[in-house]
């Protein structure tokens, strides 16, 4: 086992590779976790097949091959961008036509002057194995470039990423976001070309985070698990490449692909073993997370299922003239009104699945809400449900009902 692990490292080609491996794996890893909650995905697919024309026609003009396809992916980024925002015209058509025109552009170069064919499968499929020293700078660059940029933009990324509307609300620019970041994912897909090829890379970017959001619903280690994945898949990949004789980008792709595919049984039994049966009166999710502003600081928590009560910044509120945690009164038409206290709710869209989860209960009449007081104010009616059989309704849809 050790001599399989280290007879390859002997090959300085294979070092280098390995590294190259490492490093595209842990930059594609980051980028890829903001793809995926963004829905970005078609978007890295077109980019990436938008370089290729720029690679084609930085070689016809003999120049570094970096310059004119960062120059063309950049282009590219930023003209997808711009008309994206227009209303009248949907992302994925100028996706469609700005992509597949400049690859266009590369197949029909390619087809001019046919010299140079062979240089162009390692763009297509990627090389790793002639990386060179220069091409690990160029990578090791563009990583800390990709990094530096996403810690000095984070709260407004993340802000961004996940409510948009609302972060314009608060000030945040996220037009300029927006293209920081295409930039940054142009980039990306630039520097690890020649270690996947255009026709992969999408998928080095995508899988490790789509496999680490199977795994967890907490952001931080959402992107620790998603860098550390991507490292995973590159080193894996570039072994298997070894013992298989067959092309790198390849394999570290069909590593990527098993590690999901566990990854989504190990999912898939999970929610199996733990779903809520008719005669489990006592279960509780295993954990609500939700984001939130405060002032210009963005906050992202995740409650555990305990009955987790003593969070600072979600205030018990009290039910004058009843115990606090909620209280029930009784009124002359025999309609009974009991008041609960909701912990986690931070947003609208929470006191909407408090009134459903609610309201689906059989003799409950009204559902009110009241998200600065975090209360819920029930009306029952006939054979009304039990305050316990409310807060367990509460409790399904991911909050915690204080009592």
């Amino acid at each position: 086992m050790i001599e399989t692990l280290f007879e390859p490292l002997q090959y300085e080609f294979f070092r280098n590779g390995l590294l190259a491996a490492a490093m595209t794996g842990a930059i594609c890893g980051l980028i890829g976790v903001y793809i995926v909650l963004r829905n970005m995905s078609y978007i890295g697919h077109g980019l990436s097949h938008s370089v290729f024309g720029g690679a084609v026609v930085s070689y016809v003009m003999n120049w570094n091959f970096y310059l004119g396809a960062g120059l063309w992916g950049f282009l590219s980024a930023l003209l997808i961008n711009s008309v994206t925002k227009r209303k009248k015209i949907g992302a994925d058509a100028v996706i469609g036509i700005v992509t597949t025109a400049s690859f266009a552009i590369g197949v029909a170069l390619i087809s001019r002057v046919r010299k140079f064919t062979r240089n162009f499968e390692a763009a297509l499929f990627g090389d790793i194995l002639g990386v060179t020293p220069d091409d690990l700078i160029v990578i090791a660059g563009v990583s800390l470039l990709s990094i530096l940029v996403i810690f000095v933009l984070y709260k407004q990324l993340l802000f961004t990423t996940f409510d948009p509307e609302v972060a314009k609300v608060y000030g945040v620019p996220t037009d300029w976001i927006d293209t920081a970041f295409a930039l940054i994912l142009a980039a990306t897909i630039i520097a690890s070309m020649q270690v996947m090829g255009v026709t992969l890379i999408v998928a080095a970017i995508v899988i490790p985070a789509t496999t680490a959001r199977l795994l967890t619903h907490n952001f931080h280690r959402l992107v620790f698990l998603s860098v550390g994945i991507g490292v995973l898949c590159g080193v894996g990949g570039m072994y298997l490449s070894v013992h298989l004789n067959a092309s790198s980008g390849a394999t570290i792709v069909l590593f990527a692909a098993l590690l999901f595919a566990l990854a989504a049984g190990y999912d898939s039994v999970r929610r199996w073993w733990t779903r809520p049966g008719a005669s489990e009166a006592g279960w509780v999710p295993v954990s609500h997370e939700h984001s939130h502003q405060h002032g210009d600081i963005l906050h992202q928590h995740e409650h555990p299922s305990l009955r987790d009560t003593e969070h600072s910044h979600h205030p018990t509120a009290e039910l004058p003239g009843a115990e606090p945690g909620g209280g029930t009164a009784v009124a002359g038409n025999g309609v009974r009104h009991v008041r609960v206290v909701v912990d986690g709710m931070t947003c609208s869209y929470c006191a909407r699945a408090v009134e459903r989860a609610v309201g689906r209960l059989e003799g409950v009449t009204a559902v009110r809400v009241d998200l600065p007081s975090r209360t819920a104010d029930v009306s029952l009616e006939g054979a009304a449900p039990t305050p316990e059989r409310i807060r367990q309704a509460i409790r399904l849809a991911g909050y915690q009902a204080v009592e």
